[in-house]
């Protein structure tokens, strides 16, 4: 508790921005005095207003004025004022509260009921009390602590700091009041030990700005917890190899609805519990390069961006399309094995207006109603470009992207793929022609779907049967929509909608096609994709295992000089269904990982 006012010099703290000056220190009792005025307020004005405030803090600790008046007592007021600063009537609360000023804070008596001036028997007026002013000092305005600690995994404190060198921040960690960690960055990142599982621990960050430093805040993390076991974490990377590792990692925005996972543990869906589990599944695949879908913006600063940079990474994020965008797509590239040279995004739903892609969208360019589907669309793209860190080694194009999800979109998910391919053709030949693509992501298509035939064969005829569904897509009230009329699709003996169907495009004369009478358009490229994981195997298995669906989502795909293999088993479906579907405890999403290998050739 703080002393009461006295006559001792105290400090307070000035925060001076454009538009007001903020004053806060400490009075009687501990009581925080605060008060924010316009910077071009006269400071008079303030000084006056400030006394009044301290008028009524005062008759609120001692009671109401009419029952002291009636006792003799005198009613307190004060008398506010600023000290070694040369003032006029005119000077601003900006010119006014410098660093060094001195504000004089000095309690008064008034007239008694009886007539008398001075306080009667008992009541004490204090001597006047100086607070130094110190303006921007270095603070800390919050501390971001994660709700979930596993002992092994990397975790992140985050901070905000103001009027700091964001680099200085002092970082203390403590158990029982004993230091077991010290660090001075911006944010706080370290691995617990195996001895700390259900300790508390407290942490204290104290901003600095040269030799000013400022006051420390303290936070504490939540008890420390074990990892559950997750044995089907098994990668196999060679010598010479490097792991490329795809993964929807579920959007904290998507768990919030009780109705899509009903089946799941509330602990189990909490944001930090399942990051932390994403984090240290990534960290055991030691990738080259991560590519990662449905990130939170917020988890991508406060988590991910922090930890995989302390793990020798570094990222890049792109938020999808739209006002209010909190998800996007994150690539993170090992610092060891490769340099980010470029990076580039691309809105999908920028690209309908686009000239350089109009033919891309064959009939539907000039159909009103599709417009709206195309242009409300939010997928984004990322595309970075990378320089080996083996001189002997090609550089690489790797694209990230989640395509929509609507399954009666197949349209719209077939298109943006030929958006994608051509945007990334025309940069690789500017930055690095003849460079090997990698294309990552949640495709939202099965394999039998015309977005895998396009990308495997090179060709969607504009006969495919896919193209007669977009006319039954209608986009009402900001809302996707579909027509009556359209088969389900398949469905299991236990209920659960089966994604994955026969795949008949890759077999002799198993490619049927649609109603003339409603062609799209003629897609092809030339890029040659291959996968690392056969039609049969992603069709006999799922990437993406809920309750309401099962199929095969999730690529790695490869194109141009370079080698690629499956670098981690294919989850058999009794583990992914042992605790219903996913996410669970063990699994932090509801899609499993692809990891795949490559290998790069020596440029020619």
């Amino acid at each position: 508790m703080a002393a009461r006012l006295g006559g001792a010099a105290q400090r307070c703290v000035v925060r001076a921005v454009e538009d007001f000056v903020e004053l806060t220190f400490m009075w009687r009792n501990g009581e925080t005095i605060g008060a924010r005025r316009p910077s071009a307020e006269s400071v008079e004005k303030t000084l006056h207003r400030l006394a009044l405030t301290l008028t009524k803090r005062l008759t609120a600790l001692e009671g109401n004025v009419k029952k002291k008046a009636r006792r003799g007592a005198a009613v307190p007021t004060f008398a506010v004022s600023i000290e070694s600063v040369e003032m006029t009537k005119e000077t601003t609360n900006w010119e006014a509260f410098v660093d060094g000023a001195v504000l004089r804070v000095q309690q008064l008596a008034v007239d008694a009921p009886d007539g008398s001036s001075e306080p009667a028997a008992g009541d004490v007026v204090p001597n006047a009390t100086a607070y130094t002013c110190v303006r921007n000092p270095p603070a800390v305005l919050s501390l971001h602590v994660p709700s979930t600690v596993f002992t092994g995994v990397p975790v992140a404190v985050t901070s905000a700091l103001e009027f700091a060198n964001s680099d200085d921040a002092q970082w203390i960690v403590t158990r029982n009041h004993h230091t077991v960690y010290k660090a001075q960055a911006r944010d706080l990142v370290f691995c617990p030990d195996p001895d700390l599982v259900g300790e508390v621990l407290q942490v204290v960050c104290t901003p600095c700005r040269g030799d000013t430093v400022g006051d420390a805040v303290e936070a504490t993390l939540p008890a420390i917890q074990q990892l559950p076991p997750r044995p089907w974490i098994n990668p196999s990377i060679p010598a010479g190899w490097q792991s490329i590792v795809s993964w929807n990692v579920l959007a904290d925005a998507y768990t919030r609805q009780p109705e899509i996972f009903p089946y799941v543990e509330p602990p189990f869906l909490r944001k930090d519990y399942r990051g932390h589990l994403v984090i240290d599944e990534l960290r055991t695949y030691d990738a080259a390069v991560c590519c990662l879908q449905e990130v939170d913006l917020t988890s991508f600063d406060r988590s991910f961006q922090p930890v995989m940079a302390e793990l020798g990474y570094t990222g890049t994020f792109a938020v999808k399309g739209g006002a209010d965008g909190v998800e996007g797509c994150a690539i993170f590239a090992k610092n060891s094995a490769f340099r980010i040279v470029t990076e580039q995004s691309l809105v999908l739903s920028e690209a309908y207006d686009d000239p350089q892609f109009t033919d891309l969208f064959g009939p539907y360019a000039t159909w009103t109603e599709q417009a709206e589907i195309f242009r409300m669309v939010s997928t984004v793209c990322q595309l970075v470009h990378l320089e080996s860190a083996d001189a002997e080694k090609t550089p690489l194009i790797v694209l990230n992207t989640h395509l929509y999800y609507h399954p009666r979109a197949p349209h719209v998910r077939s298109i943006h793929m030929a958006v994608i391919l051509r945007w990334a053709s025309k940069i690789r030949a500017a930055v690095a022609p003849g460079a090997p693509i990698i294309l990552a992501g949640d495709l939202n298509s099965t394999p039998e779907t015309g977005v895998i035939e396009f990308l495997l064969t090179g060709r969607l005829s504009q006969h495919h049967p896919e193209w007669a569904r977009g006319p039954r897509m209608r986009w009402t009230d900001g809302k996707e929509a579909e027509l009556d009329g359209v088969p389900e699709e398949e469905v299991t003996a236990e209920g659960q909608r089966r994604g994955n169907l026969p795949v008949l495009w890759n077999q002799p004369g198993g490619v049927c096609h649609g109603p003339l009478d409603c062609p799209g358009p003629e897609l092809m490229h030339d890029l040659g994709f291959v996968s690392p994981i056969s039609l049969e195997d992603m069709s006999a298995n799922s990437s993406n295992y809920t309750a309401g669906f099962c199929g095969w989502l999730d690529y790695i795909l490869c194109s141009g000089p370079i080698e690629v293999e499956l670098a981690q088993d294919v989850i058999d479906e009794a583990v992914l269904r042992k605790d219903t579907a996913l996410p669970s405890q063990g699994f932090p999403s509801d899609h499993i990982p692809v990891v795949a290998r490559v290998r790069l050739s020596s440029p020619k």
